[in-house]
């Protein structure tokens, strides 16, 4: 496994200072390509030793100190519920110090993956962790599904828990900065939900990454392309046959809607196809289309 460490605090002849550090990389290493959850339970021993071993807290200073002399060892992104830095990861994990942002907003705002949470610092984290709807579909936006609330709870020093992207949501309640070692598998839901601390119920069900949303714009902007610039389209064609197999269901109903706009009698195949979609949106919708479109015969 290749590991996308900060070469000038984590290169190869450092991580033999690290000994806890190393020992939970090479515990990331060994597990098998299972279901997140599966792996954070495997990784969580040595991720708890790494955590108590006074050798999360020596690297956190490192990294904290690089990152305000030296921009190169900033995350490139911005993050709005906390601020991030990288100790080791690779396309399997990430392994990052965090410092939760105080929650401006009066929601809750589901996990992207599935994660180990572990406090680094003296400043007890407080939160509580709600729950989704018991028996909800979590890939179907239902407003009416309101979430199980939970009590708070007090994560103190050297203390983990496994929080889990399809049960948890997690309402961070801080009262003072803390410090935080995460793990995560890079297994993303497919889908964030947003609910209201006030009401209970959900406002805003998105895609959990930029991906699925620009294979959705590349369908509708090729339908545009072509339809207005008169361009070939056999290659486009063959490119939005692909993106109809894609895992997300809005992007294939955005090419499969794109196809029938650019040559209906060869999407048709495609769309009576997607009347069986395991999606219950996409069915439907698929179902309503064919009903419209396609006449029956007597």
């Amino acid at each position: 496994m290749k590991i996308s460490a900060q070469p000038d605090y984590l290169t190869p002849e450092r991580l033999v200072t690290y000994p806890s550090l190393a020992h939970l990389l090479d515990a990331i290493h060994s597990a098998p390509d299972v279901e997140a959850e599966n792996n954070l339970e495997k990784w969580r021993s040595a991720f708890n030793g790494f955590l108590n071993s006074g050798e999360a807290e020596r690297l956190a200073e490192v990294i904290l100190e690089q990152n305000y002399h030296d921009e190169k060892f900033q995350v490139p992104w911005i993050s709005t519920t906390s601020e991030e830095w990288i100790i080791a990861e690779s396309s399997l994990f990430s392994l990052r110090v965090t410092i939760p942002k105080p929650n401006r907003k009066q929601s809750v705002i589901s996990l992207e993956h599935d994660c180990l949470i572990g406090n680094l610092g003296f400043t007890p984290h407080s939160f509580r962790r709600h729950r989704f709807p018991p028996r909800a579909d979590l890939r179907v936006f239902d407003p009416t599904a309101c979430m199980k609330r939970g009590v708070e709870e007090t994560l103190a020093q050297g203390e983990s828990r496994h929080w889990r992207a399809g049960t948890d949501l997690i309402e961070n309640t801080i009262r003072a900065p803390v410090l935080l070692l995460t793990l995560y598998p890079k297994v993303p839901a497919a889908l964030r939900w947003e609910f209201s601390t006030e009401t209970g119920l959900p406002t805003l069900c998105m895609a959990s990454s930029d991906t699925p949303v620009r294979k959705q714009m590349v369908a509708q902007v090729l339908q545009h392309l072509i339809l207005a610039e008169d361009l070939p389209s056999e290659d486009a064609v063959i490119l939005l046959r692909r993106i109809a197999q894609d895992p997300h269901h809005f992007v294939r109903w955005s090419a499969i809607q794109t196809l029938c706009a650019l040559d209906f009698e060869a999407a048709k195949p495609l769309l009576i196809s997607a009347c069986d979609d395991p999606h219950p949106i996409l069915s439907a919708a698929a179902r309503r289309a064919v009903e419209q479109l396609i006449p029956t015969t007597a």
